[in-house]
């Protein structure tokens, strides 16, 4: 099934009633400039990859836009939570797409992180109780940065979103011993109802709470639209 990529313009448009930062703006349109010369997409075309550092640039930018052109709170100030990080206890993964000529176009990203978790920063746990990963002496690892290309928002269908989710989990869930790694991830209940039908068994982790701290406040000033209701989820296979 092909996916036309047409109707850029009401997208950027959309944008623009969400955020009146001309950076995230400008981003959003070089990102689909370069779409708009990809033509169609064919699922079955999509790959997943472990990024190699030249990408990082534009996984940068797909992150910004998706991040505060979906969640930001319409003024001018931008959180600066894009990010891709670097060293050895990070793998940032990415869906492409290459059409019949030889153009690549990324369609999604997702970091894998081990041990510096933001989740433990995020969050706190009742009292006497412990992550599994400490109760089993198991490597922590964290989902962090999902984020898809504006282009994928033009195209605007649900059914190749969860494919390129499922398709990116999967392949950094892969990459793990699951009889020594636990993963898990913070999300709003909106995103892990869309990754739950994307077919990735998450579970609530219920002795978490958000925690209150500079930081949470930070990125709930910036971000008002994802920062309610979030929840620490563990992520299964």
């Amino acid at each position: 099934m092909n996916f036309a990529l047409n109707n850029t313009n009401h997208y950027l448009d959309q944008l623009k009633a969400h955020t009146h930062d001309q950076q995230i703006i400008h981003m959003a349109e070089e990102l689909l400039a370069d779409a708009r010369t990809h033509g169609e997409l064919i699922p079955l075309q999509i790959k997943v990859t472990r990024a190699q550092k030249k990408y990082l640039p534009t996984l940068q930018k797909i992150i910004m836009v998706a991040y505060n052109g979906r969640y930001g709170n319409q003024d001018e100030q931008t959180a600066n939570f894009g990010e891709t990080g670097s060293g050895d206890h990070i793998a940032t993964y990415m869906a492409t797409h290459t059409d019949d000529h030889g153009h690549e176009l990324i369609l999604g990203t997702l970091r894998l992180v081990r041990d510096q978790l933001e989740l433990f920063d995020f969050f706190t746990l009742l009292p006497g109780k412990k992550w599994r990963c400490q109760q089993e002496k198991l490597t922590p690892y964290e989902f962090e940065r999902l984020a898809f290309h504006p282009a994928v928002d033009v195209i605007h269908d649900l059914q190749l979103r969860q494919y390129i989710v499922r398709q990116i989990i999967h392949t950094a869930l892969a990459s793990l011993d699951p009889q020594t790694s636990w993963v898990a991830c913070t999300m709003n209940d909106k995103v892990a109802r869309f990754i739950a039908d994307a077919g990735i068994h998450v579970e609530l982790i219920t002795d978490a709470t958000l925690a209150d701290n500079q930081q949470i406040q930070y990125l709930k000033s910036h971000w008002p639209n994802y920062f309610t209701n979030v929840h620490a989820y563990e992520v299964h296979r």
